[in-house]
């Protein structure tokens, strides 16, 4: 048997004797043991470490030591020079606080008058508006109006091209009507012609047939005579008599031939008669027909009048109403301009209250960080900062420049100042560096008319080139 087991599987003397004894069951605490005091030797080696860079750093700071005491001593000594300068100061601020109170109530005084006249310019607006909507409405209607005129003058125009292709129609069918009444009429005379020869020829051949009759009755009274004066000559009668009526054949055939064409100048008299009384109804109706289109046509004409007058009334109509459109138009022109130049003037007046108090909160921001100690080297605006004489202030305010600039004595100031608007959603503002500014020729001219620079009275002459590089030479 091996003295000791060379890996944790195998049983060596060791094993066997710890296994008797009952001292194995100790082995892991053991093992845990010996690495928990490796982890502590490693801990207690690191902070050794760490106390002896500590003493190095001590060493080193306490070297420093009699410099920081005096750096102290002289911050004190500064804090109490700053206190006294703030004090100083503050009165100075509260004086100009009182100054710049009595301005802020000559401000809202004079925003309570802006209010009060855009009120009225409210007002006016409203009216305005009112009488623009009512113009627009009147307007509205009258359009109505025209364009109900036009559809009814659209449509007497289309009655009176109707109208007209009717008369046209119509006077073509009294053309046609008219020359079908002269054709019958020439037919009536023709036929009427007609029937009076033929009834004289019938008068002709009555007294013809009448005398052969006569004749026919004296032969026949004759011959009964000479039958009975000659009845034993009845042969040579009855020959005679043959004779004489074989002589009266062609009579008779006449006479039937006679009567066969008064039958058939009869016949064509009643045909001639029945045509004249169908030529004569026919001349009736077209006489009838032709007054009824006389009188379609006197209607025609009595409602073209009619429809001429509507559309010469719809015209006069239509002129009126284009004079008074044209008349609405140029109200309402006028209206809308006077509209625009109020409005204009509203907006003029709200952005000037705008920007005032805009300003005034900017400002009133920035001195309030200024008097707190945050901010260093800002000034106020540019146009506090100057005194000019009463008589001169609005040619400055209007011609002068940027007067609402700020001004600030380094680039870092500004940035500040713009970075703290912009946190606070203050707006935004123009700022005067005056480290940044050139050397200007600052002495007075000697000058019939004064430069609008030589008005103003700084408060401070380092202000003075912030006035000239904004101001320049406006004016004379």
């Amino acid at each position: 048997m091996k003295p000791k087991a060379e890996n944790k599987n195998d049983d060596g003397l060791l094993e066997y004797l710890e296994d008797i004894i009952g001292t194995s069951e100790y082995k892991d605490q053991i093992e845990q043991g010996l690495v928990k005091i490796d982890e502590l030797n490693d801990g207690c080696t690191k902070k050794g470490d760490l106390f002896k860079i500590t003493e190095t750093a001590k060493k080193e700071l306490e070297g420093g030591k009699d410099e920081a005491l005096l750096f102290l001593k002289k911050e004190r000594e500064m804090l109490e020079k700053k206190a006294f300068f703030y004090r100083y100061s503050l009165e100075d601020e509260e004086k100009y606080l009182v100054e710049q109170t009595a301005e802020l109530n000559e401000v809202k005084a004079k925003l309570n008058n802006d209010n009060s006249s855009r009120k009225g310019i409210k007002d006016k607006e409203k009216k305005l508006n009112d009488e623009f909507n009512h113009a627009t409405e009147k307007m509205r209607q009258i359009d109505e109006k025209i364009n109900t005129l036009k559809k009814a003058h659209k449509m007497i125009e289309k009655s009176k091209v109707t109208m007209n292709e009717q008369i046209k129609h119509m006077e073509n069918k009294k053309k046609k009507a008219t020359k079908a009444l002269e054709k019958s009429n020439n037919t009536t005379r023709q036929a009427e012609n007609s029937v009076t020869r033929l009834e004289d020829n019938l008068a002709d051949y009555t007294k013809q047939v009448t005398e052969l009759d006569q004749q026919l009755e004296v032969e026949k009274a004759a011959l009964e005579e000479i039958k009975l004066e000659l009845s034993d000559k009845t042969k040579e009668i009855s020959g005679q008599i043959e004779e004489l009526q074989q002589q009266l054949q062609p009579w008779k055939v006449k006479l039937d031939q006679k009567d066969g064409e008064i039958t058939l100048k009869e016949s064509e008299m009643s045909m001639l008669q029945s045509k004249l009384n169908e030529l004569q109804e026919q001349t009736s109706h077209a006489k009838k027909r032709l007054q009824e289109i006389g009188e379609l046509v006197k209607t025609k004409d009595e409602h073209k009048e009619y429809l001429e007058r509507e559309r010469n009334h719809v015209r006069e109509q239509i002129a009126a109403g284009d004079d008074e459109v044209a008349e609405a138009r140029g109200k309402l022109r006028e209206m809308e301009s006077e509209l625009h130049a109020i409005r204009q003037r509203a907006e003029e007046a709200k952005a000037n209250v705008s920007n005032a108090t805009s300003r005034n909160r900017v400002l009133q921001a920035l001195m309030h960080l200024k008097d707190s100690g945050r901010l260093n080297g800002f000034h106020g605006r540019l146009g506090d900062l100057g005194v000019i004489d009463d008589q001169y202030d609005v040619a400055v305010s209007t011609g002068g420049g940027s007067l609402d600039d700020y001004v600030v004595d380094t680039v870092e100031c500004a940035q500040q100042c713009i970075q703290y608007m912009r946190n606070n959603n203050l707006g935004f503002g123009k700022f005067i560096v005056l480290q940044k500014l050139r050397k200007f020729k600052l002495n007075r001219i000697d000058t019939p008319v004064p430069r609008l620079f030589d008005l103003i009275t700084p408060s401070d002459p380092r202000y003075a080139p912030a006035f000239y590089s904004s101001i320049c030479h406006f004016g004379w």
